[in-house]
């Protein structure tokens, strides 16, 4: 026989908890949707793009994950957990956040792009025109929205996190089909 779960004081322990189950659910399908709507992104990239340009996409973003895992300063943890009880404060925390951790993803970025010649040969379009700037501001966005996750969640509305999420990747497949055509910039 399992717990009694009609007693007034169980109910309220189940009420307490709801928040965070619905969260983690909430997480859960954004790790589901992002995986999925990632899936569709590289079946279109392999349709559209040479093995060639899709190994150099790749090995791109590993860059850019690379660059924000160094320079987040730990700020993703902090703002899961000060967020919430920030209070009026909470607006100057999550602006430090992401001046600080984007001001060290930009460093970081550059770094990396002044070492590039002899770690990544095979990256060096990435030292090509505009492209010096577009990467470091890639490597910036990309941190920034990692931290909004962590502010999302933090705050307590994880609900939204899915929706962020599912919208950057249908974004991302929407942008890679103009971007793949013959005569732009990736083609």
């Amino acid at each position: 026989r399992g717990p009694d779960v009609t007693t007034p004081q169980a109910v309220e322990r189940i009420r307490a908890v709801s928040p965070v189950v619905r969260s983690s659910l909430a997480l859960v399908l954004s790790s589901g949707l992002s995986i999925g709507l990632g899936f569709v992104f590289w079946l279109v990239a392999a349709r559209l793009l040479s093995p060639e340009e899709v190994g150099l996409a790749v090995a791109t973003i590993a860059v850019v994950e690379l660059v924000t895992a160094l320079a987040n300063l730990g700020w993703r943890s902090t703002l899961l957990r000060f967020v919430g009880t920030a209070g009026a404060d909470t607006r100057r925390l999550v602006a430090t956040a992401y001046a600080s951790a984007g001001a060290a993803t930009a460093l970081a970025a550059v770094a990396f792009l002044l070492g590039q010649p002899w770690w990544a040969p095979a990256l060096d379009t990435l030292r090509a025109g505009l492209m010096p700037i577009l990467f470091v501001a890639a490597c910036v966005f990309w941190m920034i929205f990692q931290l909004q996750d962590s502010v999302l969640i933090g705050s307590q509305r994880a609900a939204w996190v899915p929706v962020e999420n599912s919208t950057f990747s249908i974004l991302r497949i929407a942008l890679l089909v103009p971007l793949a055509a013959p005569g732009s910039s990736l083609a």
